[in-house]
């Protein structure tokens, strides 16, 4: 039997049904899903809101990317709306929802730490509304914290029956969902009813659908950073005509599926492939041919390859490289149990040797701005079939939910003694 996909519109029904505010709806069904205690769960929920705050302070001292393509604007406007004679045509609370989401955009692209939110080039929407409202309307931790769950869970929904990822749907799917997540948790946060929470999600997709995914160079900078303030004021928007009982014809679950289909109907060129849009303008390439180095047939196809680099995974073992990120599809070399802090070989037991190789493979994919759950393919090679069952338990704590493809292979040999390597494929 097919199973039935999760739905917005069903949450909201229950929790309406039962009386209950929607956050506390969903942190029990999380707990449920999750099998954690409330306290986890929100514990988890702070443990990602103190990375943002972070990633906002540190978006505002001005940093620049790798690339120098962007860097500094977050301080700058932080800066001009201060200074005296600035004209604030926004207003404080959405000039300041502009101000962090360009600041977390641009901890971004200078390679700092953040959470994608839910990717990357979309990590500025959510920390930009959450941080206004914490500032202008007196939000406490525990209100921000259970406000994570909604919009976590709205993510979920969005994931489920469309994409998030703007290699499948455009920007609508990235920076759009960012907004509906952070609409429907703004509208919770400020006591707002389910269904208000669901008017905010659907308003957000009207607003945003159709938006393309068209980053210059393949890098997640231009035009994205912008996108991720003008998603935080989408956001705010959609929040405010919720919460003054403004309804939406269409509801939420229907905008999430009319993303999704104008998503696939759109050309691949608008789908982060950096072949459209802004990305395809004459500035846009030039800047690219000039600054970027690029393979000769991957720049037919518009796609930057980027060699990853980590000193917290062990140095290639030979003329490899940890990792490539080709466009917005990530390839990690295999990987066997060295401690990059010791150089050697952990073979204490089989469960110990994998946990190791997971662990650096996962210093990849952090350096490269990937986690776990990006990951659509893995290959692991044994040198002992038995050892299948051992592997498995420890792999299984890893890929908890949805598991990537995989193939398991027994070989004669593996470098160093070792005893099994994993390799990965990871896309936004």
């Amino acid at each position: 039997m097919k199973k039935e996909m999760l739905s917005l519109n069903s949450w909201i029904k229950e929790a309406a049904e039962w009386q209950q505010p929607l956050d506390e709806f969903l942190i029990d069904y999380n707990m449920r899903e999750l099998e954690c205690s409330q306290e986890d769960l929100l514990a988890k929920m702070q443990e990602m809101l103190d990375v943002m705050e972070k990633s906002v302070e540190h978006g505002l001292t001005g940093v620049r990317s790798h690339s120098g393509l962007t860097g500094g604007d977050a301080k700058k406007l932080a800066a001009a709306a201060g200074a005296e004679g600035f004209v604030n045509l926004l207003g404080e609370k959405a000039l300041d929802a502009v101000i962090y989401a360009t600041a977390v955009g641009e901890c971004n692209a200078a390679m700092g730490r953040i959470v994608a939110a839910p990717t990357a080039g979309a990590s500025g929407v959510l920390p930009g509304v959450f941080f206004t409202l914490k500032k202008h309307c007196g939000l406490d931790a525990a209100t921000l914290q259970r406000g994570m769950v909604v919009a976590g869970s709205i993510g979920m929904v969005i994931n489920e029956r469309a994409s998030l990822a703007g290699a499948m749907g455009g920007c609508q799917a990235e920076c759009g969902s960012a907004a509906a997540m952070a609409a429907g948790a703004a509208v919770s946060m400020l006591g707002g009813t389910p269904q208000q929470v669901g008017t905010a999600v659907a308003v957000v997709f009207k607003n945003v659908l159709g938006l393309v995914c068209d980053p210059v160079a393949g890098l997640v900078e231009v035009p994205c950073i912008k996108r991720n303030g003008a998603c935080a004021l989408q956001a705010l928007l959609a929040a405010e005509l919720a919460l003054a009982g403004i309804s939406s014809f269409i509801n939420a679950d229907e905008a999430i599926d009319a993303m999704k289909s104008v998503g696939d109907a759109l050309p691949c060129a608008l789908k982060e492939t950096a072949g459209g849009g802004m990305a395809a303008t004459p500035s846009a390439i030039e800047w690219a041919k000039k600054t970027l180095p690029v393979n000769k047939k991957v720049a037919k196809e518009t796609l930057i390859m980027e060699v990853i680099a980590t000193t917290n995974a062990p140095k290639a073992l030979g003329p490899y490289s940890q990792a490539v990120l080709a466009g917005s599809i990530l390839f990690v070399s295999g990987q066997i149990a060295i401690n990059p802090e010791t150089g050697e070989m952990v073979q204490s037991s089989i469960e110990a040797e994998t946990q190791q190789v997971l662990d650096n493979i996962e210093a990849i994919l952090t350096e490269a701005r990937f986690r776990f759950m990006d990951v659509v393919k893995t290959t692991i090679f044994v040198d002992d079939i038995k050892n299948f069952d051992a592997i498995n338990a420890v792999y299984a704590k890893t890929f908890k939910i949805e598991p990537p493809a995989r193939s398991f292979v027994q070989v004669a040999a593996l470098p160093k003694g070792a005893h099994v390597e994993i390799e990965v494929i990871a896309r936004r």
